[in-house]
């Protein structure tokens, strides 16, 4: 199953699948059904959610069903609230980071024992934290190791939600422009690098 523009589920967005589908408790053929894996991948990822203690496996009628723990529940919020930043177009309601004495310590949130895939939430927090300062794109593409189209595409997008912006610069021909990250694309940040302490302990 695909979620983001087409592209595969990252190992993150299964396990925040498997853990909304947990949310009330659910047996293996469901989270077959909603998660859209097969049985030996579901085994795989369930067994990596119990160790974590995102869920845990409880008898009924001598059938196993999987619940979300407490945890587990902290995780998905944190999570969510992600989603509800990058999809808030309400700045209002975000609260200025320097108040917060803001600092973001690089870090991934890919499921290493689960595959290699790298969600669309680490690669937001990538580009937005080397725009902390302001950036070039060539120093964007230096730091980030990538190809000039896949930059261009997450640049659009990250514009497109204001959590970066582009500013000119006037009198220097050699530069056209610094990437700078927004209040917006700082908030994101902060509640990124709690997911990712919370999701890693």
């Amino acid at each position: 199953m695909t979620s983001y523009k087409g592209c595969r589920r990252s190992s993150l967005e299964i396990v925040m699948d498997i853990l909304k589908t947990c949310a009330s408790g659910a047996s293996i053929s469901q989270i077959l059904r909603e998660s859209n894996l097969n049985y030996r991948q579901v085994q795989k990822y369930v067994n990596f959610m119990i160790k974590r203690k995102l869920i845990k496996g409880v008898l009924v009628n001598r059938r196993k069903r999987y619940h979300m723990t407490r945890y587990g529940a902290k995780v998905l919020k944190a999570y969510n609230s992600l989603n509800d930043i990058i999809n808030s177009s309400k700045f209002e309601r975000i609260p200025n980071i320097e108040k917060y004495g803001f600092t973001y310590k690089h870090g991934s949130l890919v499921v290493k024992e689960l595959g290699p895939q790298i969600s669309k939430y680490e690669i937001y927090a990538k580009i937005i934290s080397a725009s902390l300062d302001g950036i070039t794109k060539t120093k964007l593409l230096y730091v980030l190791k990538t190809n000039t189209p896949w930059l261009n595409k997450h640049l659009r997008e990250l514009m497109k939600k204001e959590m970066i912006i582009e500013e000119r610069i006037d009198g220097d021909r050699r530069v056209k422009g610094l990437y700078r990250a927004t209040n917006k694309g700082k908030y994101y940040l902060k509640k990124y690098n709690e997911l990712k302490n919370l999701f890693k302990r």
